[in-house]
């Protein structure tokens, strides 16, 4: 998954999370309620919250899994470049040193 997949991920579970108000807007309180129906209701609405949060964190996990992978490749893909530098400075130093050597030699000929 590219980091746009998670990105897009990402929108996706903001979006469901504002969709959410309807229920997330509703205030029961259990303990002051007279009327057993709305105890279940409030027990229905407790339960769907949960199933929410439930989701939300299995979703916000697998987001999680992805990015951290991601950042697994990018850091291997990190630690090839500098091993790249490191042999283009080397390479870049032997050469200058060749040079060095050879405006050495350049000289002593025309001494």
């Amino acid at each position: 998954m590219g980091i746009t997949g998670i990105f897009r991920l990402l929108e996706i579970e903001r979006a469901r999370m504002t969709m959410d108000t309807e229920v997330d807007n509703k205030q029961y309180n259990v303990w002051e309620s007279s009327n057993p129906e709305e105890e279940v209701d409030q027990f229905q609405l407790l339960e769907e919250k949960v199933d929410i949060l439930i989701e939300k964190t299995i979703a916000l996990k697998e987001v999680n899994a992805a990015l951290e992978e991601k950042l697994l490749i990018e850091e291997g893909k990190v630690s090839d470049l500098d091993t790249q530098i490191e042999a283009l400075r080397s390479g870049r130093n032997d050469a200058k040193q060749k040079i060095m050597s050879l405006l050495e030699k350049m000289e002593q000929v025309s001494d």
